[in-house]
Order: structure tokens, then sequence, then C-alpha cells
């Protein structure tokens, strides 16, 4: 099957989120790749984002408008993932993206404006 410019796209975008190529991630993203691609497995890049920790990757994905609440094959949201894999300061980034969307998701905070929203109960600046 060949894939379109779109497909190749979010593929690529989706192995960089893998790799934890925040460079790569922002140069799809302004090439019009979807910040919502969804890999084989049913990982969107934000769980990629929260398997690996990256707070960079997160904001990114987030400011381009990636779904919070999408959940993979096991069920799980990357806030959830985030959680499995320690990287508490990632949950609450989501999770506070998450309170702070609109009606219909189309307004999230970036991980910089999300911590200086968080009431200073955590600090999660890199």
């Amino acid at each position: 099957m060949i894939q379109s410019v779109d497909d190749s796209r979010n593929a690529a975008l989706i192995e960089a989120a893998a790799n934890g190529d925040a460079n790569e991630l922002r140069k799809l993203l302004s090439q019009g790749a979807n910040a919502n691609a969804v890999g084989e497995d049913g990982e969107t890049c934000l769980h990629w984002g929260a398997i690996k920790g990256r707070a960079d990757i997160i904001q990114e994905l987030v400011s381009h408008g990636a779904a919070l609440d999408v959940k993979d094959k096991s069920g799980k949201t990357a806030a959830q993932i985030a959680e499995k894999y320690g990287h508490s300061d990632i949950a609450t980034i989501l999770e506070v993206a998450s309170r702070n969307a609109g009606p219909n998701g189309e307004r999230c905070f970036s991980a910089r404006e999300i911590t200086r929203r968080d009431n200073g109960q955590r600090r999660f600046q890199k």
C-alpha cells in the first residue's frame, strides 16, 4: 500500500515522538503532520511523550491541538501512561491541560502556562 504524504508524515511524527526527537517533531508539525496521529499499537504521539517523560514533546503536541483523552489499545490515556512510567510531573501537566481545555477541547495551555496556572502546587518547568 502506498502512503500519502500525510500518512508518511504522520508515521514520521509518531517515530519522532517514540524516539524523543523534539526537533523533528516540531518540524513535522510545522509541515502539517497531525498531532493526533495514531500508531499501529494505538499510541498517539502524546502517549509516546508520556512514556519518555518529555515535557517539551508534550508541550509541542498540546499547543498543536493534541487530544488529551485518547486511549491506547490498553484503554489508557497519556496521563495514565505517564503515571505508569513514573512521570508524575507529565501526568499532572496533562491533567491540568485537560481541565483547561474548552468544551470541544479547542484550547489547551502550554506546559509553561500550566505550571504558572497550577497555583504553585508543583513546578515542572524545564
